[in-house]
């Protein structure tokens, strides 16, 4: 430091020093180490207003020399004095210096720190109400520095008005030293109207009574974070409603629970307004609502939504079921779609909108319509979720029609079982009375072979009884010849009783599957027939090339071949066939055992081939015939053993197969 530099910080901080003296009310003179007459010539008088300082000459060397001694020790203690003011003064310089240069530094910092973290600084004088605010504090809301006044009216008249009684509440609880800090997030109005959430953090310097006279702080903007925030709550809320949802629809039997369900969990859990679902009439055209829940239900009543191209069409609700997909706005109130609907809107503070399409196969039959009471409420992410929130919905529509149409189906199903259960009932007892006719044709036909089989025996009986007459007549009757007539007798009557058991036999019903050997049963039933045959003069052949064994009903596949072969000497009488003939033919083809029937009678006429086998169907005199034969024919072999019985033309006749 200069010498001249120090003298003018001397100055300044004698200065400082005689300013302190003055406020301490102390003398000025304490504060120098040279007394009041050294410093101006003059000793004080009586009367206090001094003289001139008188110098005597010095008298003598020795008082000369005292006095040099006595000034050589009055200089170097002023000197030494002089020394330690300099010294001091140079430390309290340098500590003032020191302590402006530390709170420059502070301020710079606190400068770059309010600026680096983009927050507005404000200052309230508390006893006077004065109140500054930065110009970042203004920019924040959207102004410059100049726009607003620095006045606490600026602040508080910005307060969102839900806001403002809790602000007020934390402010003065915290000056009344009832919370330990004072930092509370709230909203504040921009220039554009919307609203910007601010965190105020703040600090107050008491007196010594520690009554507050200073408050200030800074505004941090936290309207990024607080919209991420609720975001992300918004997320959290649709993701539990979809979760409900999915729950509703396991729960749910019917479309109006389920429907009723989503919108209550909407409400409940997505934190929405109001919910509601329409479905759509194609005949009216109208978007009429099944089901709603939440604060604004009741103006579905007063509103009327439409689907067509019509103000009350262009909505959210009618392009949604019109183009099959989404629409939603953000503020309801300004939106031209939604103009026919703004007033009631108002009235529940309904600022927000979605509506998605729900559909049934493919195909849009009603909407999910979503309010929120604040502006900006859906973005991009929460109308996603919302579409799988439908199409989760859609899914469970289309499940609902599935089970209705397997119930209905199973109903229909039920009714035909029954129906169906009657009509084989009635077919069965149908077939039954079928069988019993054929039967009963049957017996007509075996009674007629039994007076044919009874009749040469009859008549040989009768002439073994007129033989003995005869023989005691003419003396010849002997006992050998009474034996022997006997015994040819008992022959003959043995024929007969055998004839009547095998006709018993072929009557028995059989109720269970049995082995039989198609030779025996064929040769057995030939013999049935073949004296009709050979009273009519028609050649009856039996070829067997097989001796196969069959398990099944003998009695019924007898009948069976009883019937075609009275079919073909039927045939043959009536067209008066000569060298009438009928060919029985066993053999085995494929491993199976076949029996065919061929006579020469002409054959079947195409035209009724392919009715043959109907029940009620006959080609002869309603007194020759039912028309049952080959039907129950065809049951016995086809349902009953599992073979088949069909018929064939050949050159001459026709050619009946039975395959077992």
């Amino acid at each position: 430091m200069s010498r001249s530099e120090l003298i003018d910080e001397m100055r300044r901080v004698l200065s400082d020093r005689s300013s302190q003296a003055e406020e301490a009310q102390l003398p000025r003179e304490g504060l120098y180490t040279v007394t009041s007459a050294e410093r101006t010539g003059h000793e004080p008088d009586r009367t206090g207003e001094g003289k001139p300082l008188q110098h005597r000459p010095l008298q003598t060397r020795e008082e000369l020399q005292r006095a040099y001694d006595e000034l050589e020790k009055r200089v170097s203690r002023r000197t030494e004095q002089l020394a330690k003011t300099i010294d001091a003064l140079q430390k309290e310089i340098y500590s003032r210096r020191e302590t402006e240069k530390a709170l420059r530094d502070s301020e710079e910092r606190y400068a770059l720190a309010a600026q680096g973290a983009n927050d507005g600084i404000w200052d309230a004088d508390l006893n006077t109400g004065d109140l500054y605010l930065s110009p970042r504090w203004k920019g924040m809301l959207g102004y410059e520095d100049g726009e607003l006044p620095n006045d606490s009216s600026t602040w508080k008249s910005r307060i969102h008005p839900d806001d403002f009684e809790k602000v007020m509440e934390h402010r003065d609880a915290y000056l009344a030293g009832k919370i330990p800090f004072y930092q509370i997030e709230y909203r504040l109005r921009h220039r554009d109207g919307s609203y910007r959430w601010i965190l105020t953090r703040g600090a107050c310097l008491r007196d010594a009574d520690g009554v507050p006279h200073r408050l200030a702080g800074s505004h941090t903007d936290t309207t990024e974070r607080k919209v991420a925030e609720q975001k992300i709550l918004r997320l959290n809320h649709l993701y539990a409603v979809l979760s409900e949802t999915n729950k509703a629809i396991v729960r749910s039997g019917d479309r109006e629970t389920l429907f009723s369900a989503v919108c209550q969990v909407a409400v409940d859990h997505g934190g929405f307004q109001m919910a509601w679902i329409g479905i759509h009439d194609p005949v009216t055209g109208r978007v009429n609502a099944v089901a709603s829940a939440g604060f604004g239900s009741e103006l579905l009543e007063q509103i009327r939504v439409t689907a067509y191209d019509e103000p009350e069409g262009r909505g959210l609700v009618g392009l949604a079921i019109r183009h099959g997909g989404y629409h939603y706005t953000n503020d309801f109130l300004s939106d031209p779609r939604t103009v026919p609907w703004q007033r009631q809107a108002e009235q529940y503070g309904l600022l927000s909108a979605a509506a998605v399409a729900l559909k049934l196969d493919g195909e849009v039959v009603g909407i999910l319509s979503l309010y929120a009471g604040e502006r900006n409420f859906f973005d991009p992410q929460l109308i996603e979720l919302i579409q799988e929130m439908a199409a989760d919905i859609s899914f469970a529509l289309d499940r609902f029609k599935r089970e209705h149409n397997h119930r209905q189906a199973q109903i229909e199903l039920q009714r035909e079982t029954a129906a169906r259960l009657q009509a084989m009932e009635a077919l069965r007892e149908r077939e039954q009375m079928l069988m019993q006719q054929s039967r009963l044709a049957a017996i007509g036909e075996m009674i007629g072979n039994i007076a044919h089989q009874w009749r040469q025996p009859l008549n040989t009986l009768g002439l073994y009884l007129q033989g003995l007459g005869v023989t005691w007549d003419m003396g010849g009757f002997d006992r050998q010849h009474a034996e022997e007539t006997i015994r040819k007798s008992m022959q003959v009557i043995f024929h007969m009783s055998q004839t009547i058991d095998d006709f018993r036999y072929f009557f028995k019903p059989d109720k269970e599957k049995i082995s039989f050997q198609v030779r025996e049963l064929v040769a057995k039933t030939v013999s049935l027939i073949e004296g009709s045959y050979k009273d009519q003069h028609i050649d009856l052949r039996v070829t067997a090339e097989d001796d196969s064994t069959l398990v099944g009903y003998p009695n019924e596949y007898s009948q069976v071949l009883l019937n075609i072969l009275s079919n073909a000497r039927d045939a043959l009488i009536e067209r008066r066939v000569p060298a009438p003939r009928v060919a029985v033919r066993l053999f085995k083809e494929n491993h199976k055992s076949v029996v065919t029937v061929t006579d020469n009678a002409g054959g079947i006429p195409e035209g009724i081939m392919n009715k043959i086998f109907d029940p009620y169907f006959t080609t002869k005199d309603p007194d020759k015939g039912t028309g049952v034969g080959l039907f129950i024919s065809k049951t016995i072999i086809e349902k009953n053993m599992g073979g088949r019985l069909t018929v064939r033309n050949t050159g001459d006749g026709a050619e009946f197969r039975i395959e077992v």
